[in-house]
């Protein structure tokens, strides 16, 4: 039995005494008292035993009057609950991913059940429900996998959507016939559901003779029960809606035939019917849901009607067996991601009459040869064609010829399309976005018409229309040097990113601002920053395995997150005398570098720059460096109390940390190569997570915070 005393923390208020939390280590049962310090418990706090994993049983006083959110989420050895009898609401993920909770009994008083109350409680069999319940919130029992029944008292008027959404074992399902109100995917998931029971009073749904669920005059279908085996069915006459997640996640389903009265899909009304083909749509359908068929794998051919004016948001997503797209010349908008991950699509061919390909809309089309871009477009999204790069290298396409009339191409539209190497913008373009064609390993030259009033071309390379920003240096080009003309004052991001042939880059000293991820994954060897340059940016040389000297000007003053990350072949890099700020990952897995010396200007790292650089072998700090110090090539921070990086590299089997440093952060000791033992003292207080490589012995004082640190974490350790 938990210790009330020692375990609880609780906090007077107007009514009485709130319990606020429990230590996260209490092990076994809890009865919470009826009173403490004299006044009655009348309330459980926000999460006030949320995580406490070692509770096995919960008994609350009939003095509890009011539950907190989350106050029981996550105790994952909770067996049983003894609710007060005068509880009128179960809030919020109060008792949400419970996974061994077996059975619930609702109190007489209990009006409603909040949303995700008892979601994930796996091994939840039995509900037991009273007569007074109106509310059912929100995915309350979703992915309850034992529930097997649950019958609506009459009581009910609202059951919130995918309350029970998922709960695989569910096979008898009861709507009584006060229920006015039933949310969106109620049900969706529950596999073993061949039928809805429906009371033959209820006054605002019906049911046919399948057990399938519509509105009272049954022009909308509500609910088709996942657990029915027939391969086909035909929507009826005098339906003209499909409701939200109506048919989701049936995969027996193998055809659909809708008749021309029907009007509108709901959002996600066919996800993941994975044994749809072909869907030919109604004739007249006006409105098609968001995700409305996302995910069906075996999809291969959708006939569009002439009335539908938009494709939404995900739509067909992942439809990744899709080879035929033919839309309608009424479409006037392709939605986000609406045929994103269409993997086995070979052609877009958008008909006159689109205006707007929305972000994403084509992104993963890994199988595209051909596209072709009418003059109505205007816009082209954010990732619209992103990582369309053909798996077929002998069909895949070249060649993008953008249409006169578009007005804007989206940050990284046409990034990572492999094998394209070449495309013409129009004079009407007025902004491409970040990185529009970053990635394109193959790309040899960008054209821009000569009378673009915002951007231009100079040897197959994308300027601005003054030449002042360098937005893409083709990274397909043969050339192994390039001079950056002296016009050009600032580098675009990713803008040099996969140039694959490119050795050498000069840089005059007009240039004053370098983009992210500038030249990140190119093959340059040696390069010199101009003085002109303050900062190097998050990514600027990330993965330039072939990088081998960067002359880094005196004045710059900081270097981004993961700046120089995975610079394999960097064997020294002289850190300037004005730099104050290193970022997260700045070195990580620079594996060749062997030594950093710290200038005096140099007073924050930020995160762990240096994990995995297995070549370091010392990290010297001037003298009058007022944030950091070094001892024997280790870097602590200036007054010892911090341990920040042992070098990999270091020679020696065995350390001991001195007495004083209180902490060790992460990146401290990871991957040494020699380092096999690691003596931790008991001044250290503090080991955050990633500090310590799994590979240590190490030795630490009994009864000190290391040795339960160690314990804790089942490191290789000895006392002494």
């Amino acid at each position: 039995m938990i210790d009330v005393s020692t375990c609880l923390k609780w906090e007077s208020t107007r009514k009485g005494v709130r319990i606020a939390s429990c230590l996260k280590t209490a092990q076994g049962a809890l009865e919470i008292p009826s009173t403490l310090d004299g006044k009655p418990v009348c309330e459980i706090g926000d999460g006030a035993f949320s995580g406490c994993s070692g509770l096995t049983s919960v008994v609350l006083p009939p003095s509890i009057q009011t539950l907190g959110r989350r106050a029981f989420q996550q105790c994952r050895a909770l067996e049983s609950v003894q609710l007060p009898p005068t509880l009128v609401e179960i809030p919020s993920c109060a008792f949400k991913n419970c996974p061994k909770l077996t059975e619930i009994l609702l109190p007489e008083s209990l009006l409603g059940i909040g949303s995700e109350a008892f979601s994930r409680c796996h091994a939840l069999e039995k509900v037991g429900i009273n007569d007074r319940l109106v509310r059912i919130g929100a995915s309350a029992f979703e992915k309850c996998f034992a529930l097997k029944s649950f019958i609506l008292p009459d009581s009910v008027v609202e059951v919130g959507a995918a309350a029970f959404a998922g709960c695989v074992s569910l096979d008898l399902f009861v709507v009584s016939e006060n229920v006015t109100t039933l949310g969106d995917g109620f049900l969706a998931g529950c596999s073993s559901l061949s039928d809805v029971k429906l009371f033959s009073g209820n006054r605002s749904f019906s049911r046919n003779s399948d057990g399938i669920l519509f509105s009272k005059d049954r022009k909308k279908l509500l609910f088709y029960p996942p657990g029915r085996k027939n391969e086909s069915y035909s929507i009826p006459e005098e339906t003209v809606e499909i409701g939200a997640r109506a048919f989701e996640g049936i995969s027996a389903l193998g055809s659909i035939s809708f008749h021309e009265g029907v009007v509108a899909i709901g959002d996600r009304a066919f996800r993941k019917c994975t044994g749809l083909e072909s869907i030919e749509l109604g004739a007249n359908i006006r409105k098609l849901g968001v995700g409305a068929f996302k995910d069906c794998s075996s999809i291969k051919h959708v006939k569009f009607p002439e009335s539908l004016v938009e494709v939404p948001a995900d739509a067909f997503s992942g439809c990744s067996s899709l080879v035929e797209l033919r839309l309608p010349p009424s479409v006037r908008r392709v939605g986000d991601g609406a045929f994103e991950d269409c993997s086995s699509l070979p052609e877009i061919v958008l008909t006159d009459g689109v205006k707007v390909v929305g972000n994403n809309a084509f992104n993963g089309c890994s199988m595209l040869r051909k596209l072709v871009v009418p003059a109505s477009v205007e816009t082209l999204g954010d990732s619209a064609f992103e990582d369309c790069a053909n798996e077929d290298p002998p069909s895949a396409m070249r060649k993008i010829e953008l249409p006169e009339g578009l007005r804007e191409i989206g940050s990284w539209c046409f990034s990572d399309v492999s094998y394209l190497e070449y495309v013409s913008i129009p004079s009407s373009v007025e902004k491409i976005g970040t990185g529009a064609f970053a990635f394109c390993s193959g790309l040899q030259a960008v054209d821009v018409d000569t009378v673009n009033p915002n951007y231009s071309a100079y040897e197959g390379a994308l300027y601005s229309r003054s030449g002042a920003t360098l937005y893409t240096y083709p990274a397909g080009l043969s050339a192994k040097r390039f001079t950056l003309p002296e016009w050009c004052r600032e580098i675009g991001p990713s803008a040099f990113a996969l140039s694959s042939n490119l050795r050498e880059l000069t840089l005059h000293s007009n240039v004053v601002r370098i983009g992210r991820g500038a030249f990140a994954g190119s093959m340059i060897q040696q390069m010199a920053i101009p003085a002109s340059v303050g900062a190097i940016p998050d990514d600027a040389f990330w993965g330039c395995a072939r990088l081998e000297t960067l002359e880094l000007p005196d004045n710059l003053t900081s270097i981004g997150d993961r700046a120089f990350r995975g610079c394999s072949a960097l064997k020294e890099l002289a850190l300037p005398k004005a730099l104050r700020v290193v970022g997260d990952e700045a070195f990580f897995a620079c594996a060749n570098l062997e030594k950093l010396t710290f200038p005096a200007s140099l007073v924050e790292l930020r995160g762990a720059p240096f994990v995995e650089t297995t070549g370091l072998a010392a990290v010297e700090v001037a003298g009058d460096n007022p944030a950091f110090m070094s001892n024997d090539g280790v870097l602590f921070s200036a007054a010892g109390l911090e341990l920040l990086l042992f070098p990999a590299a270091k020679k020696t089997t065995e350390y001991v940390v001195p007495e004083g440093v209180a902490t060790l952060p992460v990146g401290a000791f990871q991957t040494p190569r020699y380092l096999t033992q690691l003596t931790i003292p008991p001044s250290v207080t503090t080991i955050e997570n990633g500090a310590i490589d799994r590979r240590l012995r190490l030795v630490v004082k009994n009864g000190s915070y290391a040795h339960r640190w160690a314990t804790r974490n089942r490191r290789t350790f000895t006392t002494y």
